[in-house]
């Protein structure tokens, strides 16, 4: 007597089951798997560049409202009223170390003007130089509003140029090293020539540093397309809001391409300044003891 057929017999197994099931039906092929994407293997090119764009957004507000907090609540001066015995156990418990949570102090303070939301609209390279500018020029610039409407890479070229000629002022004198440089022999003489004079116009005092403006001015130059082209923008929407019937509701925004306006001009003269040394062709040195540029 069969199994199947004693109703006292064992149960039958789940495998028994499958075995018997597909004597009777025969067999069957199973379901390809589907194939799972992971997070990080499978995201298309505009994919990744959106999740960068937003993590770039998160890091910029995230600087933002970190320094504008941390000044205001430094100003506040309550550690006690949080259960700190100090501000260093405020920042230590936040993870910050002392120097992480002086710069945000700095940003902060240098932002107080702001609203939150304009703090936020700083690109993101040009808000953390903001906290790296020297207290001895700050006060001479109006670094916040150039932060604000120039593009970064200008803003970080202003930046050092502006840091470069203080460090001149004090004598700042840092280790130096060697750089070999080959020209054809023809050129050897002319180069000379042009970097003496060069260094006489400028009144700089050695030809790392005619290497160094020299360089500096080049990075200029592409500049100067974007900053012509953002001129002309302005200037068009200058025109719209003054020409439309309700302009008098547009002030502010007048006022604030109004400072966009004199800031790119600015900018965009220091650029020509810098360049038009370097692009002009020197016929000849100046005699030995006269002025830059002066007949022999």
């Amino acid at each position: 007597m069969s199994l199947s057929s004693n109703p006292t017999s064992l149960p039958i197994s789940p495998l028994q089951a499958t075995i018997a099931a597909r004597a009777q039906t025969g067999p069957t092929l199973a379901p390809a798997p589907t194939p799972q994407i992971t997070q990080t293997g499978g995201e298309t090119t505009r994919e990744l560049f959106a999740s960068l764009s937003q993590g770039v957004r998160n890091y910029r507000n995230g600087l933002a409202e970190m320094a504008h907090y941390a000044y205001r609540l430094w100003e506040k001066d309550d550690w006690l009223a949080l259960n700190f015995a100090d501000e260093a156990a405020c920042y230590l418990s936040l993870g910050l170390s002392e120097a992480d949570w002086k710069r945000h102090l700095i940003l902060g303070e240098r932002l107080s003007s702001l609203s939150l939301e304009e703090a936020r609209t700083l690109p993101l390279a040009s808000a953390r130089l903001l906290s790296k500018i020297s207290n001895k020029i700050w006060d001479e610039y109006a670094w916040v509003d150039e932060a604000r409407y120039l593009p970064p890479r200008d803003f970080a070229l202003l930046v050092a140029d502006r840091g470069g000629a203080i460090r001149k002022q004090q004598g700042f004198a840092e280790p130096k090293t060697s750089l070999s440089l080959q020209v054809p022999t023809t050129l050897h003489s002319e180069f000379e020539q042009r970097i003496q004079s060069l260094r006489q116009r400028e009144k700089l005092t050695s030809a790392a540093e005619v290497l160094d403006f020299a360089l500096r001015s080049a990075e200029k130059d592409p500049a100067l397309a974007g900053d012509i082209y953002r001129l002309d923008q302005a200037f068009q929407e200058l025109l719209r809001f003054l020409d439309s019937p309700d302009a008098e509701q547009h002030a502010d925004s007048v006022h604030k391409l109004e400072l966009k306006i004199q800031k790119t001009l600015g900018g965009l003269k220091r650029s020509v300044t810098a360049t038009s040394g370097i692009q002009a062709k020197v016929a000849r040195d100046p005699a030995p003891g006269s002025p830059a540029g002066s007949p022999a």
